[in-house]
């Protein structure tokens, strides 16, 4: 009879457990458990390392939006960890690269005139500013209330002056470097992207393109150089592309313009025009994509590509001619994982 309710007693226990552990699986992404009870329910469950104090989260990557090479340094922003990391090397394991800033939210891309180098802080609507000085980086400055969600910033070198676009105010703010700090030139309304989240801009033959959004399903070209952001030519993209998401990049390398978008879309075509004429190639499965793709960049003669949200890492190809060839998956980290969570609702997005 000891023995049978001994039994009975471990078995209420492992199901008292269970349910627990169903509870914060349904309930994690509200961020009503906090930090102290997740880590209770891993060590009972054997999972243990979840604290964001732990180091084994800093050896993966978790939504990385952009990896880049400015000077001698590689940089990747390491979005759902709100953080910015470096290394001279890419052979470096990701737990060994150094930490630029770890005090972000929820960053999506870095950019330099070689100088200064410039982070956005999309969660709090902000840019931050840093120099390398004696060979470490120091942080200079923070731009501050620049519209809903700073979510690309640019450094142009015909204009010698930084950009940053705001993705849900539809604002571009305009600086340009005195010493060691930035002066804001103006912040002007982007009208012509009709009040939808826009992700990304870039520089090509003199103007500027903005990729599509949810709700303005279209790429728009304008002019820049003169501050009058006047549209000269748009280009609309097809649902089988974008969808209801909207894209997330546009990237010129050679005669091919790379384009990705919201959910899972790669695609290359010779021109804006081919683009538009429906002239375009779904590059996805050939280069081993399993997340979403996101900015892209070129550098050591390879693009780089990082993949977000279903799937972490980051891949790279050379493009040979028409050739896409030594397609590699770098940084490989999976799918999302409880110890991403931990760090990533411990400050905005």
């Amino acid at each position: 009879m000891k023995n049978l309710r001994a039994h009975w007693r471990f078995l209420a226990i492992v199901i008292a457990l269970a349910l627990c552990l169903i509870a914060v699986k349904r309930f994690r992404h509200t961020g009503l458990i906090q930090r102290t009870s997740r880590m209770t329910l891993h060590a009972l469950s054997g999972r243990w390392m979840v604290n964001a104090t732990y180091p084994f989260w800093r050896g993966r990557l978790s939504t990385p939006t952009q990896i880049t090479k400015i000077g001698s340094l590689y940089f990747i922003a390491d979005c759902f960890h709100n953080r910015v990391i470096y290394s001279p090397s890419l052979d470096t394991p990701i737990a060994k690269w150094s930490l630029l800033d770890g005090d972000l939210a929820g960053p999506h891309s870095i950019a330099s005139d070689s100088i200064l180098y410039v982070v956005d802080d999309t969660g709090r609507n902000s840019l931050r500013v840093y120099r390398y000085h004696n060979g470490k980086f120091e942080h200079v400055q923070t731009i501050t209330n620049l519209g809903r969600r700073t979510h690309r910033v640019r450094y142009d070198p015909d204009t010698t002056a930084f950009y940053a676009l705001s993705a849900n105010s539809q604002q571009m703010t305009k600086l340009v470097r005195n010493g060691d700090h930035l002066e804001e030139v103006y912040e002007k309304p982007l009208p012509f992207l009709n009040g939808a989240g826009t992700r990304s801009f870039t520089f090509m033959d003199g103007y500027m393109l903005f990729v599509s959004g949810p709700t303005h399903q279209s790429i728009t070209k304008v002019r820049y150089k003169d501050d009058s952001y006047e549209p000269v030519d748009s280009y609309d993209v097809p649902p089988a592309i974008a969808g209801g998401n909207g894209m997330n990049d546009i990237f010129r390398s050679g005669k091919y313009l790379y384009m990705t978008a919201s959910q899972k879309t790669i695609i290359r075509t010779t021109s804006l025009d081919a683009f538009r004429a429906g002239q375009w190639e779904d590059v996805y499965s050939k280069l081993g994509f399993k997340g979403t793709p996101y900015y892209i960049e070129e550098f050591d003669g390879r693009i780089y590509v990082p993949q977000v949200e279903e799937f972490s890492g980051i891949v790279s190809f050379v493009q040979d001619g028409a050739a896409m060839k030594d397609v590699r998956t770098q940084f490989n980290s999976g799918g999302p994982k409880w110890v991403d969570d931990d760090v990533q609702v411990s400050l905005p997005k």
